[in-house]
């Protein structure tokens, strides 16, 4: 029956005032520090006998260093691997020593190799028929015939063994193909005499077609043999072949930049079309420093000019005034693109409570609300995750918050502001006094590798420290709940059409009073908005009550209690639901509970009935009492 004290509940939602926690904004310190990244930077050519001065300069700018080698020194016979022995010394050097990483590629054609055979003897020996050339030393070069079956089934072979080896290599940065073309870039060296001639090209059965098949075929066997390591093809004009290796999850790199750009245009024409596709883009300099000197190229506008594409990747191969007399104009441009290449997540603003508590008795919250812009000229390729800690005067953590950005760090992209936010909680019992708020972050498949991030002061977890924050005392006892009894009137709930809503003396679950809410209704969310509700920012809280359904006509399910979540601007952001009522057991009183975190951007929620979908019209009975929001966690 109605309660003869109460009168029926207004059906408007009271626009009430919202309050709002103190908070501060801190803007961190950018630095110009180069980002040694994995998957991004510039690197350095060397080969297995260099010994470097680890005083060098320019090893604080490049993470990675990379070599070029013959199929004929890692399988001078068939099947007699030399990995270990070829590679072992430059471990030794540039990973062991120097802290580098290290990347490759296996040529099979080089008019620079000092050897008759690049690609092996054996494979000739084989049956593989191979073309007379002549290397720069003036010697005679075989060079296979790329396209032969024969060729493609041996190369195939050795590109599996490659890849089940390099597989347990950590330090392996990335793999250039290099077993089509001169020098494993997509051309013979039709331009440069001693090499192929069209004449050879048509003796031995080239036709476009047939090269496409013979690139398909190997950029599958590296895509098969290296499903974990970053692999690059030196594309060309052949854009059905460059596609095919997109497709198949491989990257492109192009050995020719100049000041006027890179060959076949692939920084404005090619790169910007595939990076954004998940390709990275890689370039070398067409040459080094003297002849860059000799014909007029500036090396800053070549340098300059390359990023302009989107490159994760740069090879710095200015020959040895790189280490030897160099120019001042080789360090501007090697530190200019050290800064810029590749992704650079820039923190620009943290939002946090103004106080964070410490308490005895039960956890705190402190939202972390970010913005961070990415500051490089490429997107970056990894799903990666951060992690916010208040670290002790010990710098170990003692509170964090891990998590992957709801805007993956892959869609980051250059020149782009990104907002996000996360909350820590703060264990109950954790001592009051200063603290280090620090972000790192990291790929948790990797957790060996360390990601650098433009800000100061990194410690040997990966930390960066961004603002103090002292734990002080909680003022009083926790918030007391929220209850809506029914015992009084209420002015908030606001009903679809369709709906009535009164306070009713029976059934109640508790007390005098409970809410019921009747009707029949079609295109709305809920049954009815029992009341607007303030929250606290980041806070965590638990939504109990009981309800009784005595019917329920239509195609939906059983309803239930919802949270609905908003910002300041009153916009939507989400739902936190309990679980529904149990129709096969209507006309009990049934429990139903939640508990949620409120994201730092929300500060107001409204609590409802309801119906779990929208256009079906139902025809409902519903009481609710008891309803009670609890704080189990707050700043």
């Amino acid at each position: 029956m109605v309660h003869p004290m109460l009168v029926p509940l207004a059906v408007t939602l009271l626009g009430q005032a919202v309050p709002t926690i103190p908070t501060r904004t801190v803007t961190p310190t950018v630095t110009d520090d180069p980002l040694l990244n994995p998957g991004m930077g510039i690197y350095y050519m060397t080969g297995p006998g260099e010994r470097p001065d680890p005083e060098w300069w320019f090893l604080s700018e490049c993470g990675s260093v990379y070599t070029r080698c013959h199929w004929s020194d890692l399988e001078p016979q068939r099947g007699d691997y030399r990995f270990d022995e070829y590679f072992g010394p430059m471990v030794d050097t540039w990973v062991n020593g120097l802290g580098k990483r290290l990347a490759f590629r296996v040529m099979c054609e080089s008019m620079h190799g000092r050897t008759r055979y690049v690609t092996p003897q054996w494979v000739f020996d084989a049956g593989v028929p191979g073309v007379s050339h002549t290397g720069l030393d003036g010697e005679e070069q075989i060079d296979p015939v790329f396209w032969d079956p024969l060729y493609l089934d041996l190369q195939c072979e050795f590109i599996r063994a490659l890849g089940e080896w390099a597989s347990r290599q950590p330090w392996l940065e990335f793999v250039d193909i290099g077993s089509i073309g001169e020098w494993g870039e997509m051309h013979f060296g039709e331009h440069i005499p001693g090499r192929w001639t069209k004449e050879q090209l048509a003796e031995t059965g080239f036709s476009e077609y047939k090269l496409a098949l013979a690139y398909r075929r190997i950029i599958d066997a590296f895509a098969n043999a290296f499903p974990h390591t970053r692999v690059f093809l030196n594309v060309g004009s052949r854009e059905d072949i460059n596609d095919y290796a997109a497709m198949r999850g491989l990257h492109f790199r192009q050995d020719g930049l100049t000041p006027s750009g890179a060959s076949y245009n692939v920084e404005s024409r090619l790169f910007p079309k595939y990076a954004f596709r998940g390709v990275q883009c890689n370039l070398e300099l067409h040459s080094g420093y003297e002849e860059m000197r000799d014909n007029g190229w500036d090396v800053m506008a070549t340098i300059e000019k390359g990023l302009t594409g989107p490159i994760s990747y740069q090879n710095i191969n200015f020959g040895w005034r790189l280490t030897s007399d160099t120019p001042d104009e080789i360090r501007r441009a090697v530190g200019l693109c050290a800064r810029r290449i590749g992704y650079r997540f820039a923190l620009t603003q943290v939002t946090l409570p103004g106080t964070v508590h410490a308490r005895a008795d039960m956890p705190s919250r402190m939202f972390v609300v970010q913005t961070w812009e990415n500051r490089g000229v490429a997107p970056c390729y990894e799903s990666l995750a951060l992690e916010w800690a208040l670290l002790g005067p010990d710098a170990e953590p003692n509170a964090s918050v891990i998590g992957f950005p709801q805007t993956p760090t892959t869609q980051w992209l250059p020149g782009q502001a990104m907002d996000v936010s996360a909350t820590m909680e703060v264990p109950a019992g954790t001592p009051q006094g200063d603290y280090a708020l620090a972000v790192r972050l990291l790929n948790p498949e990797q957790p060996q590798a360390a990601y650098c991030l433009p800000l100061a002061g990194r410690d040997a977890a990966g930390w960066y420290p961004v603002t103090p924050v002292t734990l002080v005392p909680a003022a009083g006892p926790a918030e007391p709940p929220l209850v809506f009894d029914f015992e009084a009137p209420l002015d908030t709930v606001a009903l679809p059409e369709g709906m009535t809503a009164q306070a009713v003396t029976e059934p109640v679950h508790g007390g005098q009073s409970a809410l019921r809410v009747t009707g029949t209704c079609a295109n709305t969310w809920n049954y009815a908005q029992i009341s607007r509700i303030p929250l606290v920012p980041g806070a965590r809280y638990r939504l109990e009550g009981w309800m009784l359904v005595t019917r329920l006509d239509g195609p939906l399910g059983g309803p239930y209690l919802k949270v609905g979540i908003n910002g300041l601007d009153g916009a939507w952001i989400t739902n936190e639901s309990t679980s529904p009522y149990d129709v096969t057991n209507m006309g009990e009183w049934q429990s139903l509970s939640v508990e949620f975190d409120v994201p730092p951007e929300g500060l107001a929620g409204d609590l409802c009935i309801e119906r779990g979908g929208l256009e079906a019209q139902v025809t409902a009975e519903i009481v609710v009492d008891d309803l009670t929001l609890r704080l189990t966690a707050g700043p």
